[in-house]
């Protein structure tokens, strides 16, 4: 029983009945006219992090320390072994990427929540950035790093381009939060209690279903969220623990943070004196002290872990 609860990862809430109604999840759908060559371009259309920090110091402070500052460096790894292994190495998947939008509509498997902003990218633009990958994971170029550091899941997509709920589209140039309430003058906001609702995260954590109808699926998935702990009574959102609690705010601690494990996964260890009986040993030697280690590992998150 206990290492069945082990293995599982692990689920122990109290019974209720939720009924959930999915129609899939979701990507903001872009305008597909505007297509930019250079991240120069890009910036314009979603300006870096960094242009906020003057009036927001401490939230960009958080963000810097969060893996969504460096969602495209951090997972360069999985990144290039899908370029080189996953599109050029597979002969069906590489005739679609010499096709003419084929490598985009590849790469965009994986930007659509790592930098969801090439969306706007060309063609070149992506090339450009697929090499970029390979070249920073494989001899680790500088200037390929300095290309891929500008690319990231920033306060724009977040407050911008992933902020209202599919298939609505943002306001060019509107900062949606969810408890604005006053105007501001350095530029247009608007509120939107979506950016609290764990479907708002669920966009990019969660089986991303690619335009082709592939399904992607990463390490960070919500079903073990919405099909276990919802599914069961749990009321906790992705924002209230991974946010809000002990004002984590935009720093977004998951399994990888030390205190957020602890957090998540109890430990009950019990120890008992034994002695064991070795027949092979001399007949002086053959009682030796032992102990029998018992360590269970109860869940005490909303979600698998380490995945979630």
């Amino acid at each position: 029983m206990k290492r069945n609860r082990v293995r599982s990862l692990f689920f122990g809430f109290s019974v209720g009945l939720s009924l959930i109604i999915t129609t899939g999840l979701f990507s903001a759908t872009p305008q597909k006219d505007i297509l930019v060559d250079s991240i120069e371009d890009l910036e314009k259309l979603f300006p870096p992090s960094s242009n906020c920090a003057s009036c927001h110091a401490n939230v960009y402070e958080e963000w810097k320390k969060s893996l969504h500052h460096e969602s495209i460096l951090h997972s360069i790894g999985g990144l290039a072994n899908f370029i080189k292994f996953g599109i050029y190495g597979e002969e069906e998947r590489k005739a679609r990427a010499e096709k003419p939008g084929g490598l985009k509509a590849e790469m965009m498997k994986c930007f659509s929540c790592h930098a969801p902003q090439l969306e706007f990218a060309s063609d070149k633009f992506i090339r450009e950035i697929a090499d970029a990958i390979v070249a920073y994971a494989d001899r680790n170029d500088p200037k390929a790093k300095a290309l891929l550091e500008r690319l990231n899941v920033s306060c724009y997509v977040c407050h911008n381009l992933k902020a209202l709920h599919p298939p609505e589209r943002p306001s060019p140039k509107v900062i949606y939060g969810p408890n604005i309430t006053a105007k501001l003058p350095f530029h247009d906001t608007k509120r939107n209690p979506f950016l609290q609702n764990s479907n708002f995260c669920m966009q990019c954590h969660g089986v991303f279903i690619a335009p082709d109808g592939e399904p992607i699926m990463c390490n960070t998935l919500s079903q073990s969220y919405r099909d276990h702990y919802v599914a069961m009574g749990g009321q906790k959102t992705c924002q209230e623990c991974h946010m809000k609690a002990k004002n984590r705010g935009h720093t977004f601690p998951g399994a990888y943070n030390v205190e957020m494990l602890k957090e998540g996964i109890e430990i009950d260890v019990h120890i008992r004196k034994l002695t064991d009986l070795n027949p092979e040993l001399p007949k002086d030697q053959q009682w030796r002290p032992a102990l029998a280690l018992t360590i269970d590992l109860i869940n005490r998150a909303g979600h698998r872990i380490p995945d979630g």
